[in-house]
């Protein structure tokens, strides 16, 4: 007979043990060692899927066991305090509310509009920042960084307080230490001394020739840098920032003319006449007529396998009073690709790979990761969670296009292979053979065992909003009751009926058990 710990194992959401280097460049992080999750459904305790701040979540093993844990941000209107909730990975899938070990958990920052994990102080482990200020909101940024034995909120006060939209982490200046780029507005860096002390230099002291003067006599670069990332792209041993955002439509706009790579020499020190333009002026993407509004993110990793970091640019439309969309606003994102060669030049590959000129959503996306999400040694393109938020107040599966070879196709995400897509599954972890219904969660017998104990018994009413009845049994029963992530939420010994009143609304497994059998069973509390 199968025991119900196998059962939740394979169901399951299983990081492997392993130790984490966060001594690497933000970008690396983020498209090579953070979950591929269902996020909103742990946020949720695996009962129902419950919004958290995409912008604001940080993944990392907090308390050093191996496994990787969830920092989150809960999702609220502009101008309020967000509240931290550290969600500590129990090692079989389940995940424990404890923000035991943050020193200062009512700590008060507005939401971020991106976060990063990386290594500050040197200890080896994980520090994360959140940039500054939101919308219309000014704020200085802001790091969790790591202590002996816990972690401690704190403002970058070297950083402008400023509304930034993008920054990121790599090793500037070759000197074993996470470094700090910031985006528009205030751009400039923030080095690190390797024990998380920061010293702030503005664009001018470290890019030459970006952009002339203000009318203040001081250098700012380019308006409209709200997309930053730092990673090797040449591989040549040191760092490249990548600049875009908002483009100029005009060659006099004081604007990058398309999305930038600096590229770096391992000093630190930039220069904008030293760079490489993915696109240059005059082709910014077209959608229906339409120019596309700004470079939302962008993600690099090489997806033909030829040796050459190939790119996905992401771009956002907004359409303010819509009259298709009752005069509300409506978002979507565009996707673009872009093939490396041996000379940083860049060649639009979008309709030869994917057989369309762009790929044209009709929603919006926040982040674009490239990464094997299944382990078959092809890259995928696919949003930072599984499952995400989508407009109207529904879920949809993430985006994803895998590379066959030759060519990027569309794969439908069914974690589990049990014909019931991510979004519709709350069982998303089925065991492979299983016949489950139409929410992805199994209607058949576990084992012969199972089916003589169930033949005796029946399990009523369900769907139930208070007490759940047990009739048939010969000898005394044993009830534990699972939610979907495997976690025990109530027990009882020598029982009939069980209250499940105090339960949240959703899908649960319960184990009636005696000396010799059990049955496993899936309920609603509705």
């Amino acid at each position: 007979m199968k025991k119900i710990f196998l059962l939740f194992l394979l169901i399951s959401i299983k990081l492997s043990s392993q130790d984490f280097n966060y001594n690497v460049p933000s970008h690396e992080w983020k498209n090579s060692t953070q979950p591929w999750i269902d996020l909103f459904l742990i946020n949720g305790n695996g009962e129902s899927r419950l919004e958290t701040s995409t912008t604001g979540v940080a993944y990392a093993d907090f308390n050093e066991d191996g496994y990787l844990d969830i920092l989150t941000l809960s999702q609220v209107p502009d101008g309020e305090f967000p509240l931290h909730q550290m969600l500590i990975n129990n090692g079989d899938g389940t995940y424990s509310p404890d923000n035991t070990l943050i020193t200062n958990p009512g700590f008060q920052a507005h939401g971020p509009r991106k976060t990063i994990v990386g290594d500050f102080n040197g200890d080896n482990k994980p520090d994360v920042v959140r940039i500054g200020g939101g919308h219309d909101l000014l704020e200085k940024s802001n790091i969790l960084m790591s202590g002996t034995d816990n972690y401690t909120f704190s403002f970058i006060d070297v950083v402008p307080e400023s509304q930034y939209h993008g920054f990121a982490s790599g090793d500037l200046d070759n000197d074993g230490d996470l470094d700090l780029f910031f985006g528009q507005p205030d751009s400039g860096f923030a080095m690190n001394d390797g024990s998380g002390n920061f010293t702030w230099y503005s664009v001018d002291e470290k890019i030459s020739n970006f952009f002339e003067e203000n009318t203040n006599g001081e250098v700012i670069g380019p308006y409209g840098v709200a997309t930053v990332e730092i990673l090797d792209v040449n591989q040549d041993g040191n760092v490249d920032i990548f600049v875009g955002g908002a483009y100029a439509d005009a060659d006099y706009d004081y604007m990058l003319m398309g999305p930038t790579i600096l590229w770096g020499d391992g000093s630190s020190n930039y220069d904008y006449d030293n760079k490489t333009e993915i696109w240059g002026f005059g082709e910014k993407p077209m959608v229906d007529g339409r120019a596309v509004d700004g470079n939302d993110d962008i993600s690099f990793e090489d997806i033909d396998n030829d040796g050459y970091l190939d790119v996905v640019l992401t771009y956002i439309i907004q359409i303010d009073d819509d009259p298709n969309n009752g005069g509300n606003t409506t978002m979507s994102s565009v996707l673009q690709i872009y093939k490396g060669g041996e000379n940083n030049e860049f060649t639009d590959v979008t309709n030869q790979w994917t057989s369309n000129p762009l790929l044209v959503l009709g929603f919006p996306v926040t982040w674009v990761l490239l990464r094997d999400i299944d382990n078959n040694g092809m890259i995928d393109i696919v949003e930072s969670e599984k499952v995400q938020s989508r407009p109207g107040s529904s879920w949809g599966n993430s985006i994803r296009w895998e590379w066959n070879g030759s060519s990027l196709i569309t794969t439908v995400i069914d974690t589990d292979a049990d014909g019931v897509l991510d979004d519709a599954d709350t069982c998303p972890d089925t065991p492979a053979g299983e016949t489950v219904d139409s929410a992805g969660c199994s209607t058949t017998q576990l084992s012969i065992d199972d089916e003589i104990l169930d033949n005796s018994l029946k399990l009523y009413p369900n769907p139930t909003d208070n007490i759940l009845f047990i009739k048939g049994n010969k000898n005394s029963i044993n009830v534990s009751i699972y939610n979907i992530l495997g976690k025990e939420v109530l027990s009882k010994m020598n029982t009939n009926n069980i209250d499940v009143k105090a339960l949240p609304k959703g899908v649960y497994i319960i184990k009636i058990y005696d000396d010799t059998s059990q049955i496993n069973r899936k309920f609603i509390r509705k």
